[in-house]
């Protein structure tokens, strides 16, 4: 969320960045500051080294202890990216926040602004790369303004309550602890380094780690300017509703505003962008329009905080005026005079009762596999090495994989395997796969109907394929954290299809692949009459009849598809099918079923109902629509006689060889 710092800010920084207005304090805090500044540290429970008093003095050394990391890991646990829906009448946004009690998040009231904009807003946590650099999965939170709303548009902060579990009521809010404020003044001081975890831009959680130094606390006490700090920044913008921290981990700040290059004319301000003209001169943009450029295109000077101190004064006296329990029970422990239950009242960094501490994994120490980290599930190479995959001559004539030229030149390149081939080979079945989708071009499979077997599901366990670099794979980074599960791990190639034989199993296996996978809309993949209805119609044909099947399925790519969380969701997908009947007579058919409706301006508000709109078309036509060919056996054994695509009404107007009666 986008949020400029007042005029009279400008100037404090703009003299600040002026070496000859450079107070002494910024060199060495005076005396009688020290005293404070000593007590807050004593109150962090961190203990003070001797490289502590070092730096209050004046003596900016970069050594820190090792505890300062993992004091700043478990600093890093309440911080959550805020999603802000928009509306008719709001912009939406992203902006972060962090809790401070149980069930209590501090961010800006410029983020959240009003009970209504935070019921239809959500936090995520975990939303951060892992040791590995793969994105977590963040575990989403409502809020619930209902039992807990307080907000300051002076001071730019909002404390609001949130449910105490996730939306799927899997995680507890409680397990990731919160951050203690403190009321009192004296944790920073001018010179000294602060840090600032928080989301910027909405992007997974960042740290500018010590690369903050505080310029000014403050003008003069009892001004309104009192309630803010001024530090250094670095050339990004944004972070609002972070928190600050002192050397500590102690929260001194709550991050509102940037403060950008500035210049008036007469009455108009105009901010300065980052980047100059072709003819290397400043590029200035008028105040309000500032906001349709984005947070990164500005020449940042410093950032602006809201003292904590200040935020807790200011509900003291809300709490006066109109006394809350929910906001009694947080100010008393603030106070320290009774903290929460559970708790102790000199930890700031506050888990639960518990809790482990953060320390090095003794499974880092086992050697990995190569391309393979922990909690992501892979097979070793050689799990693949005796896979035969499609067959082209299954049905006794030779019906290859598509020719995938036009489909390259339409949507971009395959993807290759380490020994620069593309087919990934499985049990009865192969999977060509597209880059810059990270999904498939196309899935091949045989149907064995007399050799069919009937596997139970068991429990799904999705895995990516080592053959492939998995940054070619969609993975529980986009399934894993759907608000109510609105996409499903859709099969492409369907789990019994290729179950028969003396593989079956194995077969079934092979089919949880990422690479197996393509995002569709719950009950688009669920449904019985639609896309699991025309499989199981092609399958119940074979099976009845022993015949033999091989079927093509695969998403129609189309430029026009909308980007979900880093993917492009398939409006439509395809299926190909060809039968030889006991006379040895090949016939083929072709589909598209649609899930555009649900592909388009994805909601989350509620869910969609009303039909899927499905078709039978020529394979032509699908070659057209896909850029895929599928030669010239398949186009002169189409079953489809229609000079359009045929709306289906039911599996009853699917035109496909019958089963002889």
């Amino acid at each position: 969320m986008l949020s400029f710092a007042s005029q009279n800010s400008q100037f404090i920084v703009t003299q600040l960045m002026t070496p000859a207005a450079v107070p002494a304090r910024i060199l060495t805090p005076a005396p009688m500051r020290l005293l404070p500044r000593l007590q807050r540290m004593a109150e962090s429970g961190g203990a003070i080294s001797p490289r502590d008093l070092e730096r209050i003095l004046g003596n900016q050394s970069d050594l820190m202890d090792l505890n300062y990391l993992r004091r700043g890991l478990r600093a890093a646990r309440p911080v959550c990216r805020i999603e802000v829906r928009g509306n008719a009448l709001e912009r939406g946004g992203y902006g972060s926040g962090f809790l401070v009690g149980p069930q209590l998040l501090l961010t800006n009231h410029h983020v959240l602004n009003s009970e209504d904009t935070a019921q239809r807003s959500s936090a995520d946590f975990d939303f951060e790369l892992d040791l590995y650099g793969m994105r977590q999965t963040p575990v989403r939170f409502r809020f619930a303004p209902e039992a807990g709303f307080w907000t300051d548009k002076a001071l730019d902060f909002t404390l609001v309550a949130l449910s105490s579990h996730s939306e799927e009521r899997k995680v507890a809010l409680e397990s990731y602890g919160f951050l203690r404020l403190n009321r009192k003044t004296g944790k920073t001081e001018v010179g000294e380094s602060v840090s600032i975890i928080g989301h910027p831009s909405g992007e997974p959680k960042q740290v500018a780690l010590r690369e903050n130094r505080v310029l000014a606390i403050g003008t003069e006490p009892g001004h309104a300017g009192d309630d803010f700090l001024w530090y250094e920044t670095d050339t990004l913008g944004g972070n609002s509703g972070s928190p600050v921290f002192n050397d500590q981990w102690q929260v001194v700040a709550l991050h509102h505003a940037g403060v950008p290059a500035t210049k008036v004319e007469g009455e108009q301000t105009f901010y300065r962008l980052k980047r100059d003209d072709d003819a290397g001169q400043p590029r200035w943009v008028l105040a309000q329009d500032a906001a349709e450029y984005g947070e990164d295109a500005f020449l940042w000077l410093a950032n602006e905080g809201v003292r904590v101190s200040s935020i807790v004064k200011a509900l003291e006296r809300r709490n006066i005026d109109a006394p809350n329990a929910t906001l009694t029970a947080w100010l008393e422990d603030v106070s320290g005079s009774k903290p929460y239950p559970g708790t102790r009242a000199e930890d700031h960094l506050v888990q639960p009762i518990g809790a482990l501490e953060i320390t090095p994994s003794v499974t880092l120490l086992e050697p990995l596999e190569k391309g393979k980290a922990p909690g992501i599930s892979q097979r070793s190479l050689a799990y693949y090495r005796d896979r035969a995959g499609f067959d082209a001559q299954f049905l006794g004539q030779n019906i290859p994989l598509p020719d995938l030229a036009r489909a390259v030149e339409r949507f971009g390149a395959v993807a290759t395997l380490e020994d620069g081939s593309s087919e990934l080979k499985y049990t009865h079945f192969s999977v060509v796969m597209c880059a810059p989708r990270r999904q498939a071009f196309v899935t091949a499979v045989n149907i064995d109907g007399a050799q069919s077997r009937s596997l139970p599901r068991g429990r799904d366990r999705w895995y990516y394929d080592p053959r492939l670099d998995q940054s070619l794979q969609i993975g529980d980074e986009l399934y894993g954290f759907e608000p109510d599960n609105y996409f499903d791990r859709g099969h492409l190639v369907r789990r019994q299809d290729p179950v028969w034989g003396d593989s079956a199993a194995l077969a079934n296996e092979d089919t949880f692949h990422w690479t197996n996978c393509s995002p569709q809309y719950w009950a688009f993949n669920q449904g019985s009459t639609l896309w699991q209805g025309l499989e199981n119609f092609i399958l119940y044909n074979t099976d009845a009849d022993n015949l033999r099947a091989s079927v093509f399925t695969g998403p129609v790519f189309s430029d026009s598809d909308e980007l979900h969380r880093g993917v492009q969701i398939p409006q439509r997908f395809y299926k190909v099918v060809a039968v030889q009947d006991g006379a040895g007579t090949l016939s083929s058919s072709a589909y598209i079923v649609s899930q555009e409706r649900y592909a388009r301006n994805i909601p989350f508000e509620r869910l969609p109902t009303g039909p899927f709109q499905d078709f039978q078309v020529s394979v032509r036509a699908l070659e057209d629509a896909t850029g895929l060919d599928f030669g010239e056996l398949l186009r002169k054994g189409d079953a489809f006689t229609g000079t359009q695509d045929q709306a289906l009404r039911s599996l009853a107007d699917v035109q496909h060889p019958r089963r002889k009666r």
